[in-house]
């Protein structure tokens, strides 16, 4: 499915505006969810980053980014949550793949795909 034009540009402005780290929250909202914030994996990720709530929502919770998993449907709040995830394994890893590699639950295809996306991004941007 695709998601409509206007809300295409209401998720990129919203990224431009919430996020330190655009580029890499753009590549990977296309490769998880393709920009649609009301997909739900097979394994139950959900909304833009396909955040795993087993995984990831009690230190959502503690962090107050979410206040309950249905926030995670909400734009601005799965953009946080995204950024605050790749962070928290950044700094576990200090490394862009090792970090993918916890966040996708090491999909090699998904952690290709996001890096290959950043990197063709970031050419534009220069």
């Amino acid at each position: 499915d695709r998601i409509s034009k206007s809300m295409a540009n209401h998720i990129a402005k919203e990224i431009v505006l919430t996020s330190k780290k655009p580029l890499l929250l753009l590549s990977i909202f296309e490769t998880e969810s393709r920009f649609d914030p009301t997909t739900i994996s097979s394994k139950e990720a959900v909304g833009l980053g396909q955040i795993r709530l087993v995984i990831y929502g009690k230190i959502l919770k503690n962090q107050n980014i979410i206040k309950e998993d249905k926030d995670l449907y909400n734009i601005k709040e799965n953009i946080i949550a995204t950024e605050f995830i790749i962070n928290e394994e950044l700094k576990k890893t200090k490394d862009l793949k090792l970090a993918l590699k916890n966040y996708t639950g090491n999909n090699k295809k998904q952690i290709e795909k996001i890096v290959y996306n950043f990197a063709l991004l970031s050419l534009i941007k220069n």
